[in-house]
């Protein structure tokens, strides 16, 4: 578990076409083992987040995210913080029992 803000890593590139997904899926595979699927930026950050969390509550390791124009607001805070709200850990499940 990160203690602490999730990493964020960015790859950019000046025009369209030049591999910035392939690259970052290659990465994915190296690191897991295993593809990971590509999630795109929802037009609203409220769907974002739902997305974000929901993934992570999944078990992913990694999040893909595809064509991202911006993070702002509610979406950038999800890597701002060192747990997205809505995230429920393990231990925030046991002190409820």
């Amino acid at each position: 578990m990160i203690h602490g803000p999730i990493p964020l890593y960015l790859i950019e590139a000046p025009m369209r076409g030049t591999g910035k997904t392939l690259l970052a899926q290659i990465l994915a595979l190296v690191t897991l083992g295993n593809e990971v699927g590509t999630m795109v930026q929802p037009a609203n950050d409220g769907e974002f987040e739902k997305r974000v969390t929901s993934s992570l509550l999944g078990g992913a390791r990694i999040i893909l995210l595809d064509n991202v124009h911006t993070l702002k607001g509610e979406a950038r805070s999800e890597f701002d913080v060192p747990l997205p709200q809505g995230f429920v850990t393990d231990h925030d499940a046991d002190l409820e029992q």
